[in-house]
C-alpha cells in the first residue's frame, strides 16, 4: 500500500514537472518569436539589435538545452515511464 501511494506521488510530481517545462518552452517560443519580429522591424538600430539579438541568442540556446533534455518533449518523453499512474 505504502510503496503503491510513494508511486502515485511521484507519478503526480513528475506531470507537474512536465507541465511546468512544456509552459516553460511555450513561453520561450513566443519570446523568440516576438523578439525575432522586434529585431526585423528596427533594423536601422545598431545597438538594440546587438543587445536584443544577445538575449534572443541566450533564449534560442537555453531553449535547444531544454529540447536536448526532453524537457518540451515531455508528453511524448514522461507519459511512457509513469503509465501506470
Amino acid at each position: 500500500m505504502c510503496a503503491c501511494f510513494w508511486r502515485f506521488l511521484e507519478c503526480l510530481r513528475a506531470r507537474f514537472l512536465c507541465k511546468l517545462y512544456c509552459l516553460l518552452c511555450i513561453i520561450i517560443r513566443i519570446i523568440i518569436i516576438i523578439g525575432y519580429t522586434f529585431l526585423r522591424s528596427v533594423a536601422t538600430l545598431e545597438l538594440a539589435i546587438s543587445e536584443a539579438a544577445f538575449l534572443i541568442f541566450l533564449l534560442c540556446v537555453l531553449y535547444q538545452g531544454l529540447l536536448i533534455f526532453g524537457y518540451c518533449l515531455c508528453p511524448i518523453y514522461v507519459k511512457p515511464r509513469f503509465y501506470k499512474c
